[in-house]
C-alpha cells in the first residue's frame, strides 16, 4: 500500500523519467480511482480508457506536482475529478 511519501516520491520519479516509478504508481492506484465516479464503472470499456488517460495525464504533469499544494493524492484526484467530469459532461452534450 502506498503512504503518502512514497506516493509523492512515486510522482517525483515521474516527474525524472522513472518509468519503474509510473508503473509502480499505475499498478498500486487504480482502485482508488474507481471511486470517482460510481456510474461510470458500469461501462468497464470507459473506466478502462479513462484510466489510461488519467495515467497518462500524471506522467505528462508529474512535474507541476508540489507537495505546497497538497498532498500526492488530493493532486492525482484532482486529476480524475477533472477528466470524469469533462468526460461526463462530453457524453451529455
Amino acid at each position: 500500500m502506498l503512504t503518502r511519501g512514497s506516493l509523492a516520491k512515486l510522482i517525483s520519479g515521474c516527474s525524472h523519467g522513472d518509468r519503474r516509478a509510473f508503473e509502480i504508481l499505475y499498478q498500486q492506484s487504480p482502485p482508488k480511482q474507481y471511486w470517482i465516479c460510481p456510474s461510470l464503472r458500469k461501462k468497464e470499456n470507459l473506466v478502462e480508457d479513462l484510466l489510461q488517460e488519467l495515467f497518462t495525464k500524471m506522467w505528462c504533469r508529474s512535474g507541476r506536482f508540489g507537495s505546497f499544494k497538497g498532498t500526492a493524492m488530493s493532486w492525482m484526484m484532482r486529476i480524475v475529478r477533472n477528466r470524469t467530469l469533462n468526460s461526463l459532461r462530453s457524453a451529455y452534450i
